[in-house]
């Protein structure tokens, strides 16, 4: 297989094997109502079209469902409102062709390179487009009920209007793509590249986006009625007036790809909030008017540690609080400084695991002396805190004494008597002290 380069700078495959049948192929480059009549004369026989070079050629309103025309070239060529159901037009090359109205249902454009090409108002229903290049394709309006999309390359697409109900989409690259008012009912968006999309008045039902990239992702208006956004990225995503509410949106990361630091949160609500208080300086000013029910959770969560991360979350869920993690490599930039501290500010309480000491030591000496929040450290038996630990706590006003707990099931256990009500006792005190002051 060769390797070209396509007009848009995308490889191009030359696909090598069995060429078309020279007698199919000589009846198609005449009229295509002598085409059709043909094909109605002959409706058992098969169109062999293999690697056929149609460049540029006129097949509009032509009959060629259920045709061969895997590995075919097709350039530029005038397919609109032809009947390709069914048709195989595996790794065949339509780059830049007119299929505006064409019925391609079924049909199977596996690995087609189909950039710039037009699908405005084509029938698409069930096709096959898994691992196309479609840079640019014009898809406006156009039917994908059910269709398999996965890992498409659809940079730039023009999908606007488009119905998508049901289709596959996994892994699919739609960076910068045009979906305003396109229907996504019950699609699987799993893992799919939406950066910068556009999703104006878009609707996604049931639709499911784990593990999506919505970043910069516009979606005013848009229906997320029963959707699951878990762990996908919503760094810059704006979401006004939306209509309904997700089914699952925990593990939101809040922060940018290039962040030393992953900031997640379980509402996308609170996802736009937090990325307008950690970028805006002026809306700083009102985090201490906040009743929050943030809980920042601090540590360096390696494997080993990711169950009591999980449980201690999952725990924290079910009393109506709302989890919030600091990942992170420890850093001295001041961003880094920025970000932790302000967090602190913001939370209810903050929940340190010190069984690393060395995870959370340089946040807490941020942390503990200037901010004034309830902290409570948990600690693995048989492990203790760095050797300045002590020193921190009496420059601190809300750094507790840490809770020494055996097992995970002895943590959760707990939870509530040793770690959430002296947190509680904690804050009311704060509260007390600073009434005074």
């Amino acid at each position: 297989m060769d390797r070209l380069t396509g007009p848009f700078g995308e490889p191009r495959s030359v696909v090598s094997g069995p060429m078309a049948n020279p007698e199919h192929l000589d009846i198609l480059k005449q009229e295509v109502e002598t085409w059709n009549e043909w094909r109605q004369a002959n409706p058992d026989t098969r169109p062999d079209l293999r690697r056929a070079d149609l460049n540029d050629t006129d097949l509009s309103r032509a009959d060629l469902s259920g045709a061969d025309l895997s590995g075919a070239l097709l350039r530029r060529a005038y397919v609109g409102h032809a009947n390709l159901i069914k048709a195989d037009l595996t790794r065949a090359d339509l780059n830049g062709a007119l299929l505006s109205g064409a019925d391609l249902s079924g049909a199977n454009l596996c690995n087609a390179l189909l950039s710039g090409a037009h699908f405005d108002r084509a029938m698409l229903t069930a096709a096959n487009l898994s691992e196309a290049t479609m840079f640019g394709t014009d898809l406006r309006g156009a039917y994908l009920t059910g269709a398999n999309l996965h890992k498409v390359q659809l940079t730039g697409g023009r999908l606007s209007g488009s119905d998508l109900t049901g289709a596959t989409l996994t892994e699919a690259n739609l960076t910068e793509a045009n979906l305003n008012g396109a229907d996504l009912t019950g699609a699987d968006l799993t893992g799919a590249d939406l950066t910068g999309v556009h999703l104006t008045e878009s609707d996604l039902t049931e639709a499911n986006l784990k593990e999506a990239d919505l970043t910069r992702a516009v979606a005013v208006r848009a229906t997320l009625t029963d959707c699951d956004l878990s762990s996908s990225k919503v760094y810059g995503i704006s979401v006004w007036d939306p209509v309904g509410e997700p089914r699952a949106q925990r593990d939101l990361a809040i922060t940018p790809w290039y962040a030393d630091a992953v900031v997640t949160v379980d509402d996308l609500e609170i996802a736009q909030f937090m990325y307008l208080m950690l970028n805006n300086d002026k809306l700083r000013n009102v985090i201490d008017t906040i009743t929050s029910k943030l809980v920042l959770i601090l540590g360096r969560f390696t494997d080993d540690r990711k169950q009591v991360l999980d449980a201690l979350r999952d725990e924290l869920r079910t009393r109506n609080l709302t989890p919030v993690l600091f990942d992170f490599d420890p850093s001295d930039d001041q961003d880094f400084t920025d970000t932790v501290t302000l967090l602190a500010r913001m939370a209810r309480y903050v929940i340190a695991d010190l069984t690393d000491p060395r995870s959370v030591q340089q946040e807490l000496s941020l942390i503990a002396p200037q901010v004034v929040v309830a902290i409570k450290p948990i600690i693995l038996a048989g492990q203790e805190p760095w050797s300045m630990f002590d020193d921190l706590r009496r420059r601190s006003r809300g750094l507790m004494k840490p809770y020494t707990y055996t097992d995970l099931e002895r943590l959760l256990a707990g939870l509530d008597a040793y770690v959430l009500q002296p947190l509680a006792e904690k804050r009311e005190q704060l509260k007390a002290l600073l009434d005074d002051d």
